[in-house]
């Protein structure tokens, strides 16, 4: 159970992460 947890919360912060990047433009990093 907390595999899938932590599967899912690192897909939800690199799925936010391109948004963000995506609304920007361009990344910042």
């Amino acid at each position: 159970m907390m595999h899938v947890l932590l599967l899912f919360l690192q897909l939800f912060i690199f799925i936010l992460m391109s948004t963000v990047v995506k609304l920007k433009g361009k990344s910042v990093f």
